[in-house]
C-alpha cells in the first residue's frame, strides 16, 4: 500500500491541511490550528539552534523557514480569534520580527489584520524597538493604536522618546501629532513643575553629556533647548499653558544670564 503523502507531517500540520481542504472548520478551530503550528515551529527553531540542521528528510520545514512560519501562523491565529491564548505569543512574535527582511515583510503584510487592543498590553516592548530594524514595521502598530487608543500610548511614549536615537525619532516624530492632547499636556507639565527645576536641569546637563560623548550632537542640542524652554525661558514659564510658580521664575531670573553667557 502507498504511503499517504501526509504521514510523515506533524499532526497539527495534518489538522490545517484538512480544515483547509473541507472547509469543516469554524474561526476558532482555525485559530487554534494556526497557533499549534506556530508553537510547533517555534520549538523546533530552538532545537535548530542547538544543533546543526539545515533540512530535514521528514517533511519537517528547514530552519532557515522557521522564524517567518512562526511570525505567519500566530498573526494568523490572533487575526482569526484574538481571545486566544495567542496573545501571550506576542513577545515572541516582537522578538523575531526583526529577524530577518523576509519576518518583516511577514508581520507588515498581516498586522493590519489583528485587532489594535491586541498590542496594547505591549507597548513599552514596542517603543523599545523603535531604533531597530524591527521598529520599520512596529511603528505601524503605534500609528493604529495612536488613533484608537491614544491615552493607552501617550504616557508611555513620551516617556520613551526621550532615549529614542536619530533613527527612533524620525520614525515616531509622526506620533508626536497624532497624539497631541492639549489636557494631558498640561497634567503632565504640572507634575513635572513639582520636581524643583534644580533637578530637572541637572538631569538635562547629564542627558546633554551621555549625548555629546556618544557623538549625537543633535540630540544634545535638542535637549539643550529642551531644559531652556524647561527651565531658564521666563516668557514660557509665564505662559497661561504653564504658569509656573515663583520658586521657578526666580530660578530661571537667577541661573539664565549665567548658563546661556557663559
Amino acid at each position: 500500500m502507498q504511503e499517504n503523502s501526509t504521514d510523515c507531517l506533524p499532526s497539527c500540520l495534518c489538522i490545517l491541511i484538512y480544515i483547509f481542504e473541507t472547509g469543516n472548520f469554524s474561526a476558532r478551530e482555525a485559530a487554534n490550528s494556526c497557533l499549534k503550528f506556530g508553537l510547533f515551529c517555534d520549538e523546533l527553531l530552538k532545537i535548530s539552534q542547538n544543533i546543526n540542521w539545515g533540512h530535514s528528510s521528514a517533511g519537517v520545514p528547514p530552519a532557515f523557514e522557521l522564524p517567518q512560519l512562526i511570525v505567519r501562523h500566530m498573526l494568523k491565529a490572533l487575526a482569526l480569534d484574538s481571545t486566544l491564548q495567542a496573545q501571550h505569543a506576542v513577545a515572541r512574535l516582537l522578538s523575531l520580527v526583526g529577524h530577518s527582511v523576509q519576518t518583516q515583510q511577514e508581520f507588515a503584510s498581516l498586522v493590519d489584520n489583528v485587532s489594535t487592543w491586541v498590542f496594547v498590553a505591549w507597548i513599552p516592548q514596542i517603543l523599545a524597538n523603535m531604533d531597530k530594524d524591527a521598529g520599520s514595521v512596529l511603528v505601524k502598530v503605534l500609528d493604529s493604536i495612536a488613533k484608537s487608543y491614544p491615552q493607552a500610548l501617550y504616557f508611555a511614549f513620551h516617556v520613551s522618546q526621550t532615549d529614542f536615537k536619530t533613527t527612533g525619532r524620525h520614525r515616531t516624530d509622526h506620533l508626536r501629532i497624532l497624539l497631541r492632547n492639549p489636557f494631558l499636556e498640561g497634567m503632565i507639565r504640572a507634575l513635572e513643575d513639582l520636581t524643583y527645576p534644580e533637578q530637572r536641569l541637572r538631569d538635562g546637563i547629564l542627558q546633554i553629556m551621555q549625548h555629546f560623548h556618544s557623538g549625537d550632537h543633535s540630540k544634545a542640542q535638542s535637549i539643550f533647548s529642551e531644559v531652556y524652554q524647561d527651565c531658564l525661558h521666563i516668557q514660557e514659564l509665564r505662559k497661561h499653558n504653564r504658569q509656573a510658580g515663583e520658586y521657578n521664575l526666580k530660578f530661571a531670573r537667577d541661573w539664565a544670564p549665567f548658563i546661556v553667557n557663559s
